[in-house]
């Protein structure tokens, strides 16, 4: 999935998310600065956000044992990943994406 993000860093210092997100594990980050934030988990399922920093970008990587779905939360489009299927995320934009993650398995 593509983003063209717009928030600027000022206005996500207030979102709750944003202020209890980790950098993702820089094995899973191609380039640019990538946060994540738990927003809910359960047995079978595991909500996140990622904010996603300016021309940055999260390597292409496959879902082995899980399915997953991209909501860009800006331009409230989707993406889904099928169980065994690959993709990447990358914003081009000069601001900052959130992009809402549903892994199911």
């Amino acid at each position: 999935m593509k983003t063209q993000g717009r928030f600027d860093i000022i206005a996500l210092s207030n979102h709750e998310h944003f202020l209890k997100a980790t950098h993702l594990d820089e094995s899973k980050v191609e380039i640019g600065d990538i946060l994540i934030a738990e927003v809910d988990c359960g047995d079978h399922y595991s909500i996140t956000k990622l904010f996603v920093g300016p021309h940055s970008k999260v390597k292409k990587h496959e879902h082995l044992d899980n399915s997953e779905w991209y909501f860009d939360l800006d331009s409230r489009t989707a993406e889904f990943c099928a169980l065994g299927g690959k993709h990447e995320l990358e914003n081009t934009g000069s601001g900052w994406s959130i992009v809402l993650s549903i892994k199911q398995w």
